[in-house]
């Protein structure tokens, strides 16, 4: 979540996640970061699902994007 949210989504994901495409609640299997994942969009965000065995890894490679 957050104002920077679209950007790091069109880092991790091929996926075009632009407002005007990828609108309010849309829904899509796509990659995060090169693993499998299921996107949405969500108010003022986005939700990512991944397997629970790269959960830790989809954090750490959220953190390192996010990092200043």
């Amino acid at each position: 979540e957050g104002r920077d949210a679209e950007q790091i989504v069109a880092i991790a994901s091929p996926l075009d996640v632009h407002a005007s495409v990828f609108g309010e609640n849309a829904v899509s299997y796509t990659e995060a970061f090169g693993l499998k994942a299921l996107l949405r969009r969500i108010p003022g965000g986005f939700e990512i699902a991944v397997e629970s065995s790269f959960a830790d890894m989809l954090g750490d490679y959220l953190a390192r994007a996010t990092a200043p």
